[in-house]
């Protein structure tokens, strides 16, 4: 994010990392197989379009078309995807070890109450 903004206008690097909640319903379907509903997906598109606007809104179509097309475009792009990724990982793991902690009180559970079960563990 921080070369991006070395490059270009502060404004424009910002709209372009601010893509990454629309990066992150992209990715968290891709990844974890969440998908939106439609008030999330209304939400994301009003809040991607309306910083996308107002970053744009002091521009020409011009200035808007080669700035499109720029180095810091491309990296604050990245960068917004590097966030959107990092949060997508962040849910997974989250999930992954709220599900695994939850196997293993019901296994820690289920050998104290039945204490004549062989001890057969989850973990292995």
């Amino acid at each position: 994010m921080l070369r991006a903004m070395q490059g270009e206008n502060f404004t424009l690097v910002t709209a372009y990392v601010k893509t990454e909640v629309l990066q992150v319903a992209i990715f968290g379907l891709i990844f974890l197989g969440a998908p939106l509903g439609l008030p999330a997906i209304i939400a994301v598109v009003i809040g991607t379009s309306s910083v996308l606007a107002l970053s744009f809104a002091q521009h020409d179509r011009v200035t808007i078309l080669s700035k499109l097309i720029s180095r810091s475009t491309i990296y604050g792009i990245a960068s917004g995807a590097a966030f959107a990724l990092s949060t997508v990982g962040f849910k997974g793991t989250v999930s992954l070890i709220s599900d695994y902690l939850s196997a293993a009180a019901v296994d820690s559970h289920s050998r104290s109450a039945f204490p004549n079960v062989p001890n057969v563990s989850l973990f292995r």
